[in-house]
C-alpha cells in the first residue's frame, strides 16, 4: 500500500491531466468560504494559556506568602526633645548690701524662669528698684496676641512703650506699674505656651537716697547763704546773691532729675516676644500586618515582572527567528499546495 507521499509523488510524475468537472469542482471548493474552526483549535489554545495562568498564580502566592511571613521594619518611637532646646531654667544671683531708707537690700537680682516656672519674683515693697522682664510666647494667633497685651496693660494703667507686629510673630515693649507686674506677667503667660521667662530686678534706693542727701545739703547752702545775705555789707551781696542763685539752680535740677527717677522707677518693663505656633504635622498611621504584607508582596510582584521582562527581551531574538521560520514554512506549503492544484 502506498503512503500518501508516494501517490502524491506518483500523481507528479505521471502528469495526468485534470478533467473539466474535477477543475470546476476544486474551483467551487475554492470559492466557497472556509468553515469556522473547530472547537478542538480553541480548546488548544485554552489549554495554552493554563500553564501561563499557572505561572502568574503561582508568583502571586509566593509573593503573599513571603509577605505575610516575612518580619516588617520595627517602628522607632521619636526620641524625647531636647531639654536645652525647650530654654531649661538658668539661675544667675547677684547679692550686694544697700545703704539708705532704713535698710538693707540686695542691689540686684537677675532670674531666669523655665517655662513651667511659677509666678514671677515680686519687687520688694517701699524700695525703688528697676523692674525689667521678659516674657517669650508661642501663641496661635500673633494679632489677637497683641491686642489683648494692649488691653491687658491699658486695664492695669500702663501704657505701650514699642511695638512691632508682623505675621509670624511680634515684639512688644509694655510699661506697666510696679505694684500690677505680677498681674500684668500672670495673665500674659495665658495667651500662649510659655517658651522663656526671665526677670531683672535691680535696687534704685540707694542711689536716690545719695540724690535726697545732696538735695538735703543744698537746702542747708542755700539757707545759710541766705542768712548771711541778709546781714552782709552792700558790696558782698552781689556776689552772695549769684552763689544762692546758682545753688538753686541746681537744687532744681536736682529735684526735677529726683522725681523723674521715682516716676520711672514706678513702672515696670516689660519685654514680650510673640511667636506663630507651627500647624501640627499629622503623622500617616502606621500600616497593620495586612497592609504591610500586601505592600510586600507588591514589591516582589514588581521585582518579578521585571525579571521576567528582561528574560522576554534577551529571547526576543530567538522568538522573533522562529516566528518567521513558522510564516516561511507555511508559506511555501501554501505555494506547494497551490502548483498542484494548477498543475
Amino acid at each position: 500500500m502506498l503512503l500518501p507521499e508516494a501517490i502524491v509523488d506518483e500523481i507528479r510524475r505521471a502528469r495526468v491531466p485534470a478533467s473539466p468537472e474535477l477543475r470546476e469542482r476544486v474551483r467551487a471548493i475554492a470559492a466557497t468560504p472556509p468553515p469556522a474552526p473547530p472547537r478542538r483549535t480553541l480548546r488548544r489554545r485554552r489549554l495554552l494559556l493554563l500553564p501561563v495562568a499557572a505561572a502568574a498564580a503561582a508568583a502571586l502566592a509566593a509573593a503573599l506568602a513571603i509577605g505575610l511571613t516575612s518580619p516588617g521594619p520595627r517602628s522607632v518611637s521619636p526620641a524625647p526633645p531636647d531639654e536645652a532646646a525647650q530654654g531649661k531654667a538658668v539661675t544667675h544671683g547677684a547679692a550686694a548690701g544697700g545703704v539708705g531708707g532704713g535698710g538693707t537690700a540686695s542691689a540686684s537680682t537677675r532670674r531666669a524662669l523655665a517655662p513651667s516656672a511659677g509666678p514671677a519674683i515680686a519687687p520688694t515693697p517701699g524700695r525703688a528698684q528697676d523692674y525689667d522682664a521678659s516674657l517669650t510666647l508661642r501663641v496661635r494667633d500673633v494679632s489677637e496676641a497683641s491686642k489683648r497685651a494692649l488691653r491687658l496693660t491699658r486695664s492695669l494703667r500702663g501704657y505701650l512703650r514699642q511695638v512691632d507686629v508682623g505675621s509670624n510673630g511680634g515684639y512688644l515693649v509694655l510699661r506697666v506699674p510696679v505694684g500690677s507686674v505680677q498681674t500684668a506677667i500672670a495673665r500674659l503667660t495665658a495667651l500662649g505656651s510659655i517658651l522663656a521667662q526671665r526677670v531683672e530686678v535691680t535696687d534704685e534706693q540707694p542711689a536716690l537716697d545719695a540724690r535726697f542727701r545732696r538735695l538735703q545739703a543744698l537746702r542747708e547752702q542755700i539757707a545759710s547763704l541766705q542768712r548771711r545775705l541778709a546781714s552782709a555789707a552792700p558790696d558782698d551781696r552781689p556776689a552772695l546773691a549769684a552763689r544762692v542763685a546758682k545753688l538753686q539752680r541746681s537744687l532744681v535740677a536736682l529735684q526735677r532729675l529726683q522725681a523723674q527717677e521715682r516716676r520711672r522707677l514706678s513702672f515696670a518693663t516689660v519685654d514680650l516676644r510673640l511667636r506663630k505656633a507651627a500647624k501640627a504635622a499629622v503623622s500617616p498611621a502606621a500600616p497593620g500586618r495586612l497592609g504591610r504584607a500586601l505592600h510586600r508582596a507588591r514589591t516582589i510582584l514588581e521585582q518579578e515582572a521585571l525579571v521576567g521582562l528582561d528574560a522576554l527581551i534577551a529571547l526576543a531574538p530567538v522568538l522573533a527567528a522562529a516566528l518567521l521560520a513558522l510564516g516561511l514554512a507555511r508559506g511555501a506549503r501554501r505555494r506547494a499546495n497551490e502548483r498542484l492544484l494548477s498543475g
